[in-house]
């Protein structure tokens, strides 16, 4: 495809005077393109000053305003002049520029790759000693020793000349022990790399030298960017990507261009387009081009790199959208830019057309993004981010002399999904650091404080939307953030680099506090995402705990229901995460159930070898409940296992966290599962490279024996045994290499490479097994690295006789060695694992744990003595029907509730109560709290355009309240205020925390919290009585009818539901939600999505072609059910 564009500013081109121009946006490309996973970025030398670096007031009119217009580039001018700090980053940026500017024709053309070059990240590493290498030659290559790559570790200098040598590269890299290493592809990349970036394109030598012409009107800086643009595009085309992810020895599968990796290819073209967009008016763009002669350098470029590669990896032409995954975004963003920089009226009315569905389909109510990793979140919303920010400037006003109907405009700075991902959901950290799920891995820093500043690049992102969207609430909200969040760190410049050029006003001071804008708050629970997140404390002793219930989509792991855990300033349970996808340690090992903390039924046989995750719709949560001393959820997710080989009726999580003190937190955590013949209890703590690792772990009340035959956790299995990596050193945790790969043997084994996944379902990884059996109680504890005397323990409570293994695994990268704990239970269909998890540094706070109830399938009762000398009788029930005694003697307690926690005093008062879903706890004869377990009733209404929905207020009567009690419902932060009341013991609250909605047919429920606040009202009661709740919003998913055949009930989608199919797999999220029009009025009803883009619907459903229709999350006469929390505080 070759686009043919007219050319109407040629006659415009301006003549060459000393000109200047600081558009309002041209820094915030770099927003959004500073997360491409996996990669580094290289960074020329930059000279200390320049003595160019002059400003000038002659106008420079950008071709395109695609960040900013020439007449908003006047005040930012004037800016710099005033304000220090800006003079200081234009000065660093021409004298970056100088450097280039510094280096001949004959220089560059010396050190530009020719035709039909290789490239690489160099995954492989160094074929000598196999250490790793950064991406691109980062710390490997340098201009002073052109066409070599340096080994970081052993200092090696590659290739050899002498074509003998093992290690000689003609280009097409080495074989090494039948691995092949990149050499001179490297080279090439990082030479590419150091002039164009996808990545840090501030650091690339052509960006640097269009700025640098926009500060200054020097014209050689514009002349040699121009060169540079000239030279990529002529060699782009001859070029298919990085090597490392082609798998045949012929090197010909297409991965892109240059060095960047398909989709990377589009996320390039965007800072491209911005440097055209300040020297395109330059007349050396029509100059014939010097590298490929017989067209302008215009056409050279257009060709080169645009025509060639626009629709080549996603073709996202006549809007046909076919994934809505972040590539599919990406190759949106891309046309975008094409549109706009070429004037091509198509591409820009099915880029608008492409970015609702992708908002509209990929952010649900809560403003979460949908692929099942924060790191993807993060970086889809910079490419929403940056398309919505190409379009602010663009007018079909400014394309009169264009062919093509071009759209109106319009600002998507205004959609309120976008606001609520880019301003409600900004900081996607949980206790200061990344939430790691999905991809993202854990860390083993030590944080005891909020982070002093927002990351720079989300910040810069936060102020394009509080610049252009239209709300003045809005405007005033982001400042108050930017103001918390804002660095003027010299280190970390991108934040104040992106107001230098887009801001004229100062950089707002700095006031307030980042966590006051944490997504988690004091904890959270996100709806469609089914993700439970408790942050509370105070710094330095804040704590959290992470559980995603939701449904298994791109870039997940299988970790259904498993669980992050934040205390003593720690990730207590790192994610193993990924750092490319697809590899050996992706598939065989991070994305493995065994590998979280999580139960594992059946070895993971539910999910196939080569699956990455079983397809789910996800869980359902009975229970979400946030008090100050007790945390609690349930949640079960069984519904993972429906069409597997294995069949799992429980599949269910409850966890209680009790607060000791503003110090110490305790966590129970309760897992029943009923299903499979074997079931696999995981955990481990961070590492410790401190200790060896058979040091940093102890045990109690077990002592673990080497298991003979079984070298691994896999060898426990009579598939495995045999195996040759079921053996000391060969394991597939102890061979971890380079790019996440498993390193070979001698002789060879079945081990391959990028794609291959290692047999054992994960359990290959964990080697050094030892073990025991055992019904009595036993413990393990982990000495945490550090100098604060930091433990965590793990105590477990067996119901019957289970075997305890410990064993060790790698990280992604084999630089850290981690202890796991995995409790067995083999036979009956029916486990529990009681756990309670100790976080403590020097001193447990508690002094010992009695189990006074449990058994597989009733009530799990402990008492737990604090050191202070308080106690803790918690109970979680099978029911809120079965009184079980807490306490005997002088001070009797009992409970009925599926969770109630009672903390006393020595003297064996009650000091504090809470209770969820149950109906009564007696202290001493008095009854402390009573309580319905749940409201339940039917929806009265729902309304899809403003997202609520509408109950009977009068079911809450008698539910906390007393009978002569008639007043109006209150609502605030803890939900639906159900009564409240004082007496001489003591202060008692009743509330609804959440609302749990089902429908008949659907596989899960609904969990929406009910949190309401003065200035954000949730909820409000209407004049006939009825409650209104605000949802956020009705609908999962919207879909246009391109085709439909009312005889089969199927109907064909022009936009991809991204939520209902993945991998060759329905999730079954869609299954037997009801459709609605346009009105909200219902239409039908969804019986599966046998595809992305395709629904089969029940006979009665009425379907038009080309009209837009809403799947809906829940409708009128579904059920709802409010769990009824109930908290007693003693009077001091």
């Amino acid at each position: 495809m070759v686009l043919i564009v007219e050319v109407p500013w040629s006659r415009e081109i301006m003549a060459r005077t000393n000109t200047k121009m600081i558009c309002k946006k041209f820094m915030g490309f770099l927003v959004a393109l500073s997360i491409a996973t996996g990669m580094a970025t290289a960074a020329p030398p930059v000279i200390a000053s320049s003595n160019q670096a002059t400003i000038t007031s002659a106008p420079l009119k950008p071709l395109r305003d695609l960040y900013g217009t020439a007449d908003e580039a006047a005040d930012i001018r004037a800016a710099v002049a005033q304000e220090p700090w800006r003079a200081q980053i234009v000065d660093e940026i021409t004298s970056a520029a100088d450097v280039w500017l510094a280096r001949d024709e004959q220089w560059m053309k010396d050190m530009m790759p020719t035709s039909g070059s290789l490239f690489a990240y160099g995954q492989a590493g160094c074929p000598k000693c196999g250490g790793r290498f950064s991406n691109f030659g980062y710390d490997t290559c340098s201009f002073d020793l052109p066409g070599k790559v340096t080994c970081p570790t052993c200092h090696t200098v590659f290739p050899d000349e002498d074509p003998a040598s093992p290690y000689h590269d003609t280009g097409r890299g080495v074989m090494i022990k039948g691995k092949r290493h990149f050499l001179i592809a490297v080279w090439n990349s990082f030479v590419v790399n150091s002039m164009w970036s996808a990545s840090g394109a501030d650091n690339a030598g052509m960006s640097q030298l269009a700025l640098a012409y926009a500060m200054t009107g020097k014209e050689a800086y514009a002349k040699k960017a121009i060169l540079m643009m000239d030279a990529l595009a002529t060699l782009s085309p001859t070029t298919l990507g990085p090597r490392d992810f082609d798998y045949n020895d012929n090197q010909q599968e297409d991965k892109g261009r240059l060095y960047f990796l398909t989709s990377t290819v589009y996320r390039a073209m965007v800072p491209l387009a911005r440097n055209i967009d300040l020297v395109g008016r330059h007349p050396m763009m029509l100059q014939e081009s010097p590298t490929n002669p017989g067209r302008t350098i215009w056409e050279n470029v257009r060709e080169g790199i645009f025509d060639d590669y626009l629709f080549k990896h996603g073709d996202v032409r006549e809007a046909k959208l076919r994934t809505l995954h972040n590539h599919e975004a990406d190759s949106v963003r891309a046309m975008i830019t094409a549109g706009v920089l070429y004037g091509n009226a198509d591409y820009i009315r099915w880029g608008q057309q492409c970015l609702d569905a992708l908002l509209e389909n990929t952010v649900d109510r809560d403003g979460m993004y949908y692929e099942t990793s924060m790191g993807y979140t993060m970086f889809t919303r910079s490419v929403f981010v940056e398309m919505a920010d190409m379009l602010t400037n663009y007018s079909p006003d400014k394309y009169k002399d264009f062919k093509g109907d071009f759209p109106p405009a319009r600002n998507f700075f205004d959609h309120l999904k976008l606001q609520k991902l880019m301003v409600d959901n900004f900081d996607v950290d949980i206790m200061g650091r990344r939430v790691s799920f999905g991809n993202s891995h854990g860390d083993d820093l030590v944080i005891e404080k909020s982070p002093e500043s927002f990351n720079t690049w989300q910040w810069a992102w936060l102020a394009r939307v509080g610049k252009n969207a239209s709300n003045p609430a809005l405007h005033e909200y982001v400042d108050k953030m930017l103001a918390a969040g804002v660095s003027m760190d010299e280190k970390d410049p991108a934040g104040p680099r992106w107001w230098l050029f887009n801001e004229s006003r100062p950089i707002p001071k700095k006031s307030g506090d980042t966590g006051d804008y944490n997504m988690f708050g004091n904890g959270r629970f996100f709806s469609t995402k089914a993700l439970a997140g408790f942050q509370f404390g105070d710094w330095p002793n804040k704590k959290a705990i992470l559980v995603r219930g939701g449904s298994n989509l791109p870039h997940a792991h299988d970790d259904n229901l498993g669980l992050n855990l934040y205390d003593l300033g720690r990730d207590l349970s790192a994610e193993i995460g990924y750092g490319v996808f697809d590899t050996p340690l992706h598939k065989g090992w991070g994305t493995r159930t065994i590998s979280h903390c999580l139960v594992t039924v059946d070895g993971d046989r539910a999910s196939s070898m080569n699956a990455y995750f079983k397809k789910t719709p996800g869980a359902t949560w009975r229970s979400f409940f946030n008090g100050d001393t007790v945390k609690y959820f349930d949640a079960d997710g069984s519904q993972q296992f429906v069409g597997t080989s294995v069949t799992v009726e429980q599949y269910r999580r409850r966890m209680v966290a009790v607060v000791v003190d503003p110090v110490s937190t305790y966590y129970v955590d309760l897992f029943d599962v009923k299903g499979g013949t074997s079931r696999d209890y995981s955990f481990h703590g961070p590492d410790n490279s401190d200790m060896l690792a058979t040091q940093a772990l102890t045990m109690e009340g077990i002592d673990l024996k080497p298991v003979e035959g079984a070298w691994t956790l896999a060898g426990l299995d009579p598939e495995f045994r045999d195996a040759s990596w079921n053996a000391p050193g060969k394991s597939w945790g102890e061979r971890v290499a380079s790019a996440e790969a498993i390193a070979p043997t001698n002789p060879p084994d079945d081990s391959k490479g990028y794609g291959w996944q290692p047999p054992g379902y994960g359990y290959g990884f964990l080697y050094n097994l030892r073990g025991a059996k055992t019904d009595k109680p036993w413990a393990a504890t982990w000495k945490l690295k550090g100098d604060d005397d930091a433990h965590l323990r793990a105590g477990f409570f067996p119901s019957t006789k289970m075997a305890a293994y410990a064993a060790n695994a790698p990280d992604r990268l084999n630089s850290k060695v981690f202890n796991y704990i995995i409790s067995r239970d083999e036979g009956d269909d029916t486990s529990r694992f009681l756990v309670v998890l100790e976080p403590y540094r020097k001193q447990r706070a508690i002094e010992k744990i009695e189990v006074l109830r449990n058994d597989e399938t009733g009530p799990v009762a402990l008492k737990v003595h604090l050191r202070d000398g308080r106690t803790d009788l918690l109970l979680m029930g099978a029911d809120a029907e079965e009184k079980v005694q807490l306490a005997t003697g002088k001070n009797p307690v009992s409970a009925a509730a599926e969770m109630a926690l009672v903390r006393v005093s020595e003297q064996g008062k009650p000091l504090h109560a809470a209770m969820v879903r149950g109906s009564e706890i007696i202290s001493d004869g008095d009854q402390l709290l009573a309580t319905k377990p749940a409201v339940q009733s039917t929806l009265k209404s729902v309304n899809l355009k403003d997202g609520s929905f509408v109950v009977d207020s009068s079911i809450f009567k008698n539910s906390g309240k007393s009978k002569d009690d008639n007043s109006s419902l209150q609502f605030d932060t803890d939900g639906i205020v159900l009564a409240k009341k004082s007496d001489a013991r003591g202060t008692v609250k009743t509330f609804a925390p959440v609302a749990v909605i089902s429908g008949e047919g659907q596989p899960t429920s609904t969990t929406l919290e009910l949190k309401g606040t003065e200035a954000r009202p949730a909820m409000k009661q209407l004049p006939d009585g009825s409650l209104q709740i605000n949802a956020g919003g009705i609908a999962l998913q919207q879909f246009a009818v391109a085709e439909w055949d009312a005889k089969t009930n199927t109907v064909a989608s022009s936009i991809p539901m991204p939520l209902s199919y993945l991998h060759s797999k329905s999730t079954r999220i869609l299954d037997g939600h009801s459709i609605a029009d346009d009105s909200g009025k219902i239409v039908g009803r969804i019986v599966n999505s046998p595809d992305i883009k395709t629904l089969t619907t029940t006979p009665d459903t009425k379907l038009e072609v080309g009209k837009l229709y809403w799947v809906m999350d829940f409708i009128g006469g579904h059920q709802i059910d409010f769990p009824v929390a109930s908290v007693f505080e003693a009077k001091p």
